[in-house]
């Protein structure tokens, strides 16, 4: 009965916040930030407090109170918000790096939806220590980029009744409509991380999915007169690097070393004109309007960006890698055009092939959002590289949507073109999609394609999906869908596991919250079934049906169980899995039990350990997952992570001098030093059996200022066993030292 009241109360309160906006108090100077709240100005301030808990229990009373005040200028919107806290000595904060993990500390996040349109926003994120974090949430609430960057500022200070916080976001870093009287989305989330409490204003249906990122659901503040400005943000970079590697000579007999000083890109003939030419390049960002922005890149390079996780991929398919280049980052929901692991628009074809870091040579990105529409145009040229046989492409991406109705709804379109600049071949991929909201947990989406290659058929070249799904916090859950990807569908900056295939898969699951429980917070159980099929003959090659339970508790520790999963699968053809062992083609059943638990993050260390036992072609296999992460003090953490996998199979599956019997190990260690807000230091080292090698990858980062950043980075590959091979491995075989600087103007 309790429960009930809260929730009538709450979405009562919901129900008053969104239908009313408030008008905010506009200020004539502007305010000093110090993080104690102490300017007069706030004093005209309207004041928001009516936070509800969306974790550990949805609809709850939070633990804490937090208050919330907004003003604005003419150049800035000031937020500023009090946090209390009953025991302030035990408040958690240790990240100081800007764009910095903060998933472990207290946390205050600003979320504005800018054109109050309920399918994007941007976010504004700070720990007590006044760490930055920002990015968009888009599509919804359905996708985060957490590589949006802007300028913006915040102070922070811990009192004797808690910690707050005040922001400074420039309206230059906020994209909306001019009128005379705009209207925002706003919403604030506290985290308190010791206690795994997450609230939030305004309050909602507590049975509505991720509410903090629901769009639909904010309060509607009005600021008045607000002036367009049309930024003009230059990036000017330079490097300097040192590169030694190591590659087989053309007869495959030995290793060959090359290396160089301020590497060439060959951009011109002259070789002091092109190593300068190489070795600088420049970013623009300018608002055409204040809905519209064109960014431009100009001898693009990423090298600050970081490394890639080695995987253990013990699959019959390719597996994608996500995305860490900024340019590329920035806006990248924007374009996207994706269902399941199918993703029609991939962004790491670009400017890598083979994987061989190909370069651009220049790039260009327009987007915005005017009258609903909401639009994007990306093109970008890379250039040949004839020693690894590699053309110089054109690609062009063009990404259209417009919404209908205020809650997330839209129809869109995407068109593709990839060309090569050097031969006559090409790609044209054409699609659309739909997703339509039938109510806050109910929701449909549907997408189509079809693609045009030059050395392919015009027919069987499409791919289509349907998706139906019910999201809650309580309660049943359902989620259907069904696609089909054509033997002659090709996107050349897509990514696609398979093709000729028919995929149907559905999840049905049941979610108890545990009302006035001090120990328990949810349970879900949970049953899912997987149907693939080869489309030209109509086989079922993949066939998967399990159950899992995934018990929540108070303090965010997770217990996930699978008792029995079940899987058929049919090989066409023999799957040769590493050098030793052929697994023969035909059908195979298998069983798999699975066990996961986390501690969650309310303290300074956290782990989860996941083992599974199952059956594999024909043989055994058996897992094991530990990762494990601890935050000695603001300046040092450190995290890692072991995998390792066991495989047992017949003696008739081995071939030459090959063992039935296989192990690989994946160890991870990424230790962080953060000396102050400006420096940072990040480590990456990797060691991963099958190929018996440790590669490592160290960051030095120093950001003085908003806009400026030093990057020195070093990368490193070591063999540990060089005979393993006819021709002998070099024990390091490549090494790379790169400094890069860059510095933002606002013109």
């Amino acid at each position: 009965m309790r429960r009930l009241l809260i929730t009538l109360l709450i979405i009562s309160a919901s129900a008053f916040a969104g239908a009313r906006a408030t008008d905010i108090a506009r200020v004539s100077q502007a305010i000093q930030l110090d993080g104690f709240v102490r300017d007069k100005a706030w004093l005209h301030s309207r004041e928001f407090s009516q936070f509800m808990q969306i974790e550990p229990t949805p609809g709850e009373k939070p633990s804490e109170e937090t208050r919330v005040r907004i003003l604005y200028d003419d150049d800035y919107l000031y937020v500023a918000v009090t946090a209390y806290d009953r025991e302030p000595q035990k408040i958690m904060a240790s990240q100081l790096e800007r764009e910095g993990d903060i998933g472990s500390d207290d946390a205050i996040e600003l979320i504005i939806d800018s054109y109050n349109g309920g399918t994007n926003a941007v976010a504004f994120k700070t720990n007590p220590l006044g760490a930055r974090q920002d990015f968009e949430i888009t599509d919804g609430n359905r996708r985060v980029n957490r590589a949006w960057d802007t300028f913006w500022d915040v102070e922070t200070a811990v009192t004797d009744s808690g910690w707050n916080a005040e922001f400074r976001i420039p309206f230059t870093s906020l994209r909306f409509e001019e009128k005379a009287r705009t209207e925002m989305g706003f919403k604030v989330v506290r985290t308190i991380r010791r206690k795994s409490e997450t609230v939030m204003f305004p309050p909602v249906d507590p049975k509505l999915n991720r509410p903090q990122y629901r769009l639909q659901y904010t309060k509607k503040i009005i600021l008045e007169g607000l002036n367009s400005k049309s930024p003009l943000y230059v990036t000017p970079y330079m490097i300097a690097d040192y590169y030694n590697q190591y590659r087989l000579n053309d007869e495959q007999s030995a290793y060959k070393r090359s290396s160089d000083i301020l590497s060439r890109k060959n951009l011109f003939s002259n070789p002091a004109l092109d190593r300068l030419a190489s070795n600088v390049g420049m970013d623009l960002k300018y608002g055409i309007s204040k809905n519209i922005t064109l960014d431009v890149t100009l001898n693009t390079d990423f090298a600050q960006a970081e490394a890639d996780d080695r995987i253990i991929n013990l699959t019959r398919y390719s597996v994608s890698f996500p995305e860490k280049r900024d340019f590329f980052l920035e806006s990248n929901d924007l374009f996207s055009f994706r269902f399941g692991s199918t993703q029609i628009f991939y962004s790491r074809r670009i400017g890598i092939e083979n994987g061989i870091n190909v370069p651009i040579l220049a790039g260009m990105r327009l987007t915005g959002k005017t009258n609903g529409y909401q639009i994007g145009l990306l093109n970008m040229q890379t250039k040949r590289v004839p020693d690894e046989n590699i053309n110089a492409h054109n690609f062009t991406v063009f990404r259209l949507t417009k919404e209908f109705g205020n809650d997330g709804s839209y129809i869109g379109g995407l068109f593709t073109n990839t060309v090569s600049t050097n031969t006559s071949q090409y790609n044209r991929l054409g699609g659309i999609d739909i997703k339509y909201r039938f109510d806050p947990q109910w929701y449909v989406s549907a997408k189509t394609a079809i693609s045009f290659d030059d050395d392919l058929p015009v027919n069987k070249n499409y791919v289509l999906n349907f998706f139906l799904r019910k999201e809650t916090t309580s309660g049943f859950e359902h989620m259907a869908f069904y696609s089909e990807i054509a033997p002659n569908f090709h996107a050349a900056t897509g990514f696609l596991r398979y093709n000729n295939i028919r995929n149907a898969f559905i999840r049905n699951a049941y979610k108890w919250v545990f009302e006035g429980s001090k120990l328990f917070a949810r349970l879900t159980l949970s049953h899912f079934q997987e149907n693939i099929w080869t489309r030209s003959s109509g086989r079922l090659e993949t066939f998967r049906t399990g159950m899992r339970a995934r018990l929540k508790f108070m303090d965010g520790k997770e217990l996930e169980l699978e008792p029995l999963n079940y899987k058929r699968d049919y090989l066409p053809q023999n799957w040769q899995i590493n050098d030793g062992i052929v697994i023969p083609f035909g059908e195979y059943e298998m069983y798999e039990s699975k066990i996961k638990y986390a501690t969650g993050r309310s303290s300074n260390h956290n782990g989860s350990l996941a083992i599974g036992i199952a059956g594999f072609y024909g043989g055994k296999r058996i897992e094991a997952k530990f990762d494990y992460r601890y935050i000695f003090s603001s300046v040092f953490k450190i995290s890692g992570s072991y995998e390792f996998n066991n495989l047992s199979f017949p003696d008739r599956y081995v071939v030459g001098k090959g063992s039935s019997e296989f192990r690989s190990y994946l160890l991870r260690l990424k230790p962080v030093i953060n000396f102050s807000s400006r420096w940072s230091l990040k480590m990456l080292f990797q060691y991963e059996s099958e190929d018996d090698r440790i590669d490592s990858n160290i960051r030095l980062r120093y950001n003085p200022r908003e806009g400026t950043d030093f990057f020195l980075v070093y990368n490193q590959g070591m063999n540990l066993d060089r005979y393993r091979y006819e021709s002998a491995k070099p024990s390091i075989d490549n090494q790379t030292i790169i400094a890069k600087y860059s510095q933002t103007f606002n013109l």
